[in-house]
Protein backbone atom coordinates (compact mmCIF):
# COMPACT_ATOMS: atom_id res chain seq x y z
CA UNK A 1 0.00 0.00 0.00
CA UNK A 2 3.22 2.77 0.96
CA UNK A 3 4.14 2.08 -2.61
CA UNK A 4 0.82 2.88 -4.25
CA UNK A 5 0.62 6.11 -2.57
CA UNK A 6 3.01 8.35 -4.58
CA UNK A 7 1.55 6.74 -7.26
CA UNK A 8 -1.79 8.38 -6.56
CA UNK A 9 -0.66 11.72 -5.03
CA UNK A 10 1.60 12.47 -8.70
CA UNK A 11 -1.63 11.24 -10.53
CA UNK A 12 -3.79 14.19 -9.11
CA UNK A 13 -1.71 17.38 -10.72
CA UNK A 14 -1.44 15.00 -13.92
CA UNK A 15 -4.84 14.49 -14.01
CA UNK A 16 -5.34 18.01 -13.82
CA UNK A 17 -3.29 18.84 -16.11
CA UNK A 18 -4.47 16.33 -19.04
CA UNK A 19 -7.93 17.48 -18.26
CA UNK A 20 -7.78 20.62 -20.67
CA UNK A 21 -5.73 18.76 -23.20
CA UNK A 22 -6.45 16.76 -26.41
CA UNK A 23 -7.28 13.39 -25.69
CA UNK A 24 -4.28 12.16 -28.23
CA UNK A 25 -2.04 14.00 -25.42
CA UNK A 26 -4.04 12.39 -22.40
CA UNK A 27 -3.75 9.08 -24.06
CA UNK A 28 0.28 9.24 -25.03
CA UNK A 29 1.35 10.95 -21.21
CA UNK A 30 -0.84 7.89 -19.31
CA UNK A 31 0.73 5.16 -21.48
CA UNK A 32 4.07 6.48 -20.81
CA UNK A 33 3.15 6.64 -17.49
CA UNK A 34 1.77 3.09 -17.66
CA UNK A 35 5.06 2.03 -19.21
CA UNK A 36 7.32 3.63 -16.51
CA UNK A 37 5.66 2.04 -14.13
CA UNK A 38 6.18 -1.44 -15.58
CA UNK A 39 9.61 -0.95 -15.80
CA UNK A 40 10.05 0.40 -12.34
CA UNK A 41 7.68 -2.79 -10.96
CA UNK A 42 9.78 -5.11 -13.12
CA UNK A 43 12.92 -3.65 -11.59
CA UNK A 44 11.59 -3.57 -7.87
CA UNK A 45 11.05 -7.50 -8.43
CA UNK A 46 14.51 -7.91 -9.52
CA UNK A 47 16.50 -6.32 -7.57
CA UNK A 48 14.75 -6.22 -4.21
CA UNK A 49 14.77 -9.36 -2.62
CA UNK A 50 11.68 -8.39 -0.26
CA UNK A 51 9.54 -6.99 -3.13
CA UNK A 52 7.82 -9.81 -3.21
Amino acid sequence: MRFLLPAFVLLIPIALGLAKRRKSTAAAVLAAYALAGARFSAYSLTVWKHAI
